[in-house]
């Protein structure tokens, strides 16, 4: 009987276990099916989420109204690379050319940061019809990727005009009247050429800023102002829009005195280059009677706009100068004024009709060579001249003389044009002879020990 109550009671332990069991695997079972659900929705979510993060997904888009050939749709919901400076009129039509019914897709365009600025170009068959350029979204997407937007649309195949200005830091460029934003600026804070030169008293570096403006369907009108809203001079240079007095070279007599708004540039060796040319007209003067001076070449830079030149010669005259603002020279003689040509006609007329009637035998050897400089190469070769032409004329006299360009070299030294019209009347052979001797020359004048004299002429 023991025995028996003992096997029932092991008999109702082992049956009550049972349930147990299976409660506890078919929560496990259930609990991994939960877990297995809830996974394969994250993940499915996840995976969703970083398909529409994509940034291929915006190109895709583009593509999309492009094949279904809405071209106005496209234009008008995207903002274009030179909108602000033209109309989008035209551009649908233009697109719908360049693709002219071949496929669309789309190929990846380089980028220097593919994650800030991810760019594609969109193709019509093998030719490339445009840009597109993208930005990142401030906000992320649910699982943290990052969103793309599109930023614009650039590098259309039809248009191709373009607008390179170079301007130093300060300066506004304005392209038909609109402001050009910092986003055309591909290069800042460029170093000017031959800093070294830049004009300024603490010779400060001329900044530049070089704008580069593309995708425009026509050349748009170019102005620029100074940083107080002045209008500036531009020209172009090279297919770049430049300021053309940024870099000047000034080409004047050593012993004038060069100013370039307002400073002397002449009066330091900053802007002095090291080339010297010897001055023509001086070759064959004498060494001994003056300090001849050359003609050197002064180099500025950093200016904005047109600069005020002023160059005075060695009398004290301001002079004139004759600039190019395309090659960016200005060149200043030793022109002296009309009141200096005045002031020294009588000794040009004198001295030159001296010579004249020597020629023709009006004027002794002698009285010739007292009024030229002794060791010139002039008083050589008229000590040398056989006096022949015309020895037994009757009359002579001159008429319309014309005296002109006038170059004052130093103090002591100037030259001088003149002409006037020679007239010889009457030989023993012809009493009725009356000729016209033309005379045109350019003497150089030497002042020595208070006297003028001939240094030099030439037959013009």
């Amino acid at each position: 009987m023991k025995q028996f109550v003992r096997k029932k009671r092991s008999a109702a332990r082992s049956g009550g276990t049972r349930p147990l069991f299976w409660k506890i695997y078919l929560g496990v079972v259930a609990g991994f099916a939960f877990l297995l659900v809830i996974g394969a929705v994250v993940f499915w979510s996840w995976l969703n989420d970083y398909q529409h993060s994509q940034r291929t997904k915006i190109v895709e888009e583009v593509v999309s109204l492009l094949q279904q050939k809405q071209y106005v749709e496209l234009i008008e919901q995207s903002t274009l690379a030179g909108e602000e400076f033209e109309s989008k009129d035209g551009y649908a039509d233009k697109l719908e050319e360049a693709i002219g019914g071949r496929s669309v897709h789309y190929a990846k365009a380089f980028s220097a940061d593919r994650d800030e600025q991810p760019m594609f170009y969109v193709m019509a068959g093998e030719q490339r019809v445009l840009k597109v350029v993208l930005k990142p979204q401030e906000k992320k997407s649910r699982f943290g990727f990052r969103l793309y937007e599109l930023d614009y649309l650039t590098e259309f195949s039809f248009a191709k005009e373009e607008v390179k200005v170079v301007v130093p830091e300060g300066c506004q460029v304005l392209l038909n009247g609109v402001a050009v934003p910092s986003k055309w600026i591909v290069k800042d804070r460029m170093e000017g050429p031959d800093i070294k030169y830049a004009l300024g008293e603490d010779s400060s570096p001329c900044m530049l800023r070089r704008y580069h403006v593309t995708g425009l369907l026509k050349q748009p009108e170019i102005t620029v102002q100074s940083a107080e809203g002045a209008a500036v001079e531009m020209t172009k240079k090279d297919q770049e829009y430049v300021l053309p007095y940024l870099e000047m070279t000034l080409t004047a007599p050593s012993n004038a005195a060069v100013f370039v708004n307002g400073q002397e540039i002449s009066a330091s060796d900053q802007w002095r280059l090291e080339d010297e040319t010897e001055v023509e007209q001086l070759k064959n003067v004498p060494d001994g009677y003056l300090t001849k001076p050359v003609m050197v070449r002064y180099k500025v830079t950093g200016i904005v706009g047109r600069p005020e030149i002023r160059v005075v010669n060695c009398l004290g005259e301001t002079i004139a100068v004759q600039e190019n603002p395309e090659k960016g020279t200005v060149t200043a003689g030793f022109d002296a004024g009309e009141e200096t040509l005045n002031q020294y006609r009588d000794t040009v007329i004198s001295l030159s009709q001296m010579y004249s009637k020597f020629v023709t035998n009006d004027l002794s050897k002698t009285q010739m060579l007292q009024k030229i400089l002794p060791d010139c190469a002039m008083y050589q070769e008229i000590r040398g001249f056989n006096q022949t032409f015309y020895t037994d004329h009757f009359k002579y006299w001159f008429e319309n003389v014309v005296t002109e360009n006038i170059q004052f070299y130093t103090e002591n030294c100037f030259s001088c044009e003149i002409s006037y019209d020679h007239w010889i009347q009457g030989i023993k052979t012809d009493p009725n002879l009356k000729e016209n001797l033309e005379s045109h020359f350019r003497f150089v004048f030497v002042k020595s020990e208070g006297s003028w004299y001939l240094a030099d002429w030439e037959i013009l």
